[in-house]
């Protein structure tokens, strides 16, 4: 047991007596339990309350922070221990006739710049407590008062926001987004307060190309918006992502467009589990009610006339079970049809075999005789031929990659291995991004893996990260517009009205360049903009590269 604490360094670390005395303090612990830190000793607490009220112009340099570290314990509690021992000591001291002399701290004060509230800074503070503050035009006056001493009219910041929403309106009207080049565009809708939201986003840059304000949701509307899309905004769609609203397949013969769709596969996934959820319900259901007429059988008294009775629900109980089990398992096969890879195997999905399986499960399913399942048979049916285009998607994109890696690996072995080492990792990596950590084991073993079939060849790095790309930019979901909406949502719920739909479509307006504008602030994109990332430039009134939403809008920082 050791009877003190000795530094293995050179008994160098404060000068005397200080350093005499801390080597000589005895070890152990507080057995009282008087003390919330029982490591800190009596002993201990004499000493960092002597070495505390040292002047502070006496004081060792560095004495309470060679303390903090060595007692573990922060700079604050060192100075609560040198206050109590003050305090415990003072009644002595002035019985001795000695002045205490108190603890002095001195407060490091900081010179902040002296900040004028212009025209400028106020108008840009109300924009910020708009986006991304989320602070209501009341609130907002009560913000600025505490703040600046100022205190505008509801009138004045209703103005200002309806303003600047129109400007922002100028600046998306006259983007140009050909540096995206070919895209696939999510669309959807939101609802408020009577009003349709119409939202375009371009899932591999989170770029909201396009946002419209309606008074009711419809095909022809969606038409005109995807004419604007098409046609005035340097876009070339490539194809929609979208989930089942039947007025989508109108929307496209109104805007006479010719593009595949991929209907959202999270969507039909979801339906079935649902539809599986629903039906073991019932099964349970039916076994708890078959429980219930068994009892009376247990009884002393057999009762015959019963049985019948019992046996049918017990029936009618096992074959919903049964019929239950049967629908996980087309459950788990329609997952397994919209896949884009086989983690068991790496193998990278082909349509031929995705499309067999797709119908191979629907004929499944309609062999099990419930109502509950005849629904989602039509649901499948009727969207079957919209399910698997990011197949034909990903083997546009997969051909120049191929291509490099058959030069790189001649052997066709070789090149298969290497591919399916690769979709396998990335497949297992995604699955425990998605919180399926019983995967992780199995991804760590599959990276590893790939880590060493590109060691120290640069080539073979190269192909790696660019199959990880193609298969990352992948788009079966319209996740990606569906998270813009979420977003959205809180802002309008904040604003709770509009006056009109043009006031309306001014605030979705400032919603839509803050959103394009704003950096991430974490993952691969952290730092940049959506409109940085996708390459797009927005210019201030005078000309000049604007990264700052608000200097776009004319109120640079600084003014």
């Amino acid at each position: 047991m050791p009877l003190y604490h000795q530094a293995a360094s050179p008994a160098t670390r404060w000068p005397e007596p200080m350093e005499t005395i801390w080597q000589s303090l005895p070890g152990g612990r507080e057995t009282s339990g008087r003390y919330k830190r029982p490591d800190i000793t009596l002993s201990d607490r004499l000493f960092i309350g002597a070495v505390v009220n040292i002047p502070a112009g006496r004081r060792p340099w560095g004495a309470i922070t060679g303390m903090a570290d060595f007692f573990r314990t922060s700079r604050q509690t060192l100075y609560t221990i040198g206050q109590q021992a003050r305090t415990a000591l003072q009644p002595q001291a002035q019985y001795a006739g000695v002045s205490p002399s108190p603890l002095v701290l001195e407060p490091r004060v900081r010179q902040s710049p002296t900040i004028t509230v212009t025209e400028t800074r106020l108008k840009r503070s109300i924009l910020t407590l708009l986006l991304p503050g989320g602070v209501t035009t009341r609130h907002m006056q009560t913000c600025l008062e505490v703040a600046f001493d100022q205190s505008p009219s509801l009138g004045f910041l209703s103005e200002l926001i309806n303003e600047a929403g129109r400007r922002a309106g100028e600046i998306l009207a006259q983007m140009d987004y050909a540096p995206l080049g070919e895209v696939v565009l999510a669309r959807d809708e939101t609802f408020f307060a009577g009003l349709a939201f119409y939202l375009s986003v371009e899932p591999q840059h989170h770029v909201i190309v396009s946002g419209y304000v309606e008074t009711t949701c419809d095909a022809e509307r969606w038409g005109v918006a995807l004419q604007l899309d098409h046609q005035t905004r340097g876009l070339h769609i490539k194809g929609l992502v979208e989930d089942a609203a039947r007025y989508y397949p109108a929307s496209l013969q109104a805007a006479e467009l010719s593009v595949p769709v991929q209907k959202d596969v999270w969507h039909i996934e979801e339906k079935a589990a649902q539809t599986v959820t629903d039906l073991e319900r019932l099964a349970l259901q039916a076994l708890e009610q078959a429980e219930i007429l068994e009892r009376p059988l247990h009884a002393a008294a057999w009762d015959e006339a019963h049985f019948p009775t019992w046996a049918k629900a017990q029936e009618e109980a096992e074959s919903l079970v049964e019929l239950s089990h049967q629908l996980r398992f087309w459950w788990g096969c329609l997952c397994d049809a919209l896949e884009v890879v086989d983690w068991r195997s790496g193998e990278i999905r082909e349509r031929e075999l995705n499309q067999w399986l797709l119908e191979e499960t629907i004929a499944g399913l309609r062999r099990l005789p419930h109502p509950r399942v005849r629904p989602l048979v039509t649901y499948l049916e009727r969207h079957k031929g919209e399910l698997l285009t990011f197949l034909d998607w990903l083997e546009v994109q997969l051909i120049p990659w191929q291509r490099q890696l058959a030069q790189a690996f001649p052997d066709p072995q070789e090149r298969a291995f290497f591919q399916a080492a690769v979709a396998r990792a990335w497949r297992l990596s995604r699955a425990v991004v998605n919180g399926h950590t019983y995967f992780r084991q199995a991804a760590a073993d599959a990276q590893a893996l790939v880590g060493e079939l590109i060691a120290a060849d640069e080539t073979a790095h190269h192909l790696a990260e660019g199959l990880f790309t193609i298969l990352e930019g992948v788009i079966r979901t319209s996740c990606a517009v569906e998270t813009v909406n979420s977003i959205l949502q809180p802002y309008l719920w904040v604003k709770r009205h509009f006056q009109s739909r043009e006031t309306a479509q001014n605030f979705l307006n400032l919603f839509l360049l803050w959103y394009n504008m704003h950096p991430f602030q974490r993952g691969k994109r952290q730092g940049q903009s959506p409109f940085q990332w996708a390459g797009i430039q927005v210019y201030t009134p005078e000309g000049r590269e604007a990264g700052d939403w608000l200097a776009a809008l004319g109120y640079p920082a600084g003014d």
